[in-house]
């Protein structure tokens, strides 16, 4: 060896190769934490957004909730499935809200003002204001 050769330096690993025994490969991860229930919750709140139907915002409120309770490393998906199911499940009252409104109470009103009656035979018989 001379004096202008370096001395010998550790070797890396390269890209791709195993450290060797007795080293921590530095590319490792931690283990994964499960997060199924708060994806669960996540995809149903986007969908009960879309569809406002009443039981898939129900079912992102419950997976949510338990989510938040059994996987804490997964707290935004599971947040992002509690916000999204309640205001799904307030699409879903206001939806029959109107539906109400329009089905039973409106006709209600339209037929109770007009003078006349229907017959035995669903046939309008107009009545005469005197």
């Amino acid at each position: 060896m001379t004096d202008t050769d370096p001395a010998p330096a550790a070797q890396q690993p390269r890209y791709g190769q195993q450290a060797p025994y007795g080293q921590p490969n530095p590319y490792a991860q931690g283990p994964v934490q499960p997060r199924g229930l708060s994806i669960t919750s996540m995809i149903c709140g986007i969908a009960g957004l879309l569809f406002p139907f009443f039981l898939i915002s129900l079912a992102a409120v419950i997976f949510g909730h338990l989510g938040r309770k059994r996987e804490p490393a997964a707290a935004g998906f599971s947040l992002t499935g509690l916000i999204t199911g309640y205001v799904g499940i307030a699409l879903s009252a206001l939806v029959v809200g109107i539906i109400v409104v329009f089905a039973i109470i409106l006709p209600l009103i339209i037929f109770s003002s007009t003078t006349g009656s229907m017959d035995s035979f669903g046939t309008w018989e107009p009545g005469y204001n005197s």
